[in-house]
């Protein structure tokens, strides 16, 4: 049986023949016929979404980067976006912003704050 319309796939391509080094492509199909690169992970260990070319860990291009809670307590959760080392512990966090609220709709915040590791 063959596929007609194919909605999405994962496939590895090569990006370098002569040391055999390749990525991880998960392409995506509007219409069953055309696909597109929506999401790359490089042999370097990048990720591109919306983009074939990341140059960090992380690369979101054309759209938002969206921090979620794990519960649906708007009023008490805070959401924290870290930037910190790699084996960095509870104690050791280096500049995070976080966004939360005083307990109101209309009353939601940014809070930056940054630690000195002495």
């Amino acid at each position: 049986m063959e596929a007609t319309h194919i909605l999405g796939k994962i496939s590895a391509r090569v990006s370098n023949h002569t040391t055999n080094i390749g990525d991880l492509i998960l392409q995506t199909s509007s219409d069953g016929s055309t696909h597109a690169d929506t999401m790359i992970l490089k042999s370097d260990g990048n990720v591109g979404i919306g983009t074939t070319n990341p140059y960090s860990k992380l690369h979101v291009d054309g759209g938002e980067l969206i921090v979620t809670g794990t519960s649906n307590d708007w009023q008490t959760e805070v959401k924290k976006l870290i930037f910190a080392r790699s084996n960095r512990d509870s104690l050791d966090r280096h500049h995070y912003i976080s966004s939360q609220t005083d307990g109101t709709a209309n009353n939601n915040f940014l809070k930056f704050v940054t630690y000195q590791v002495l």
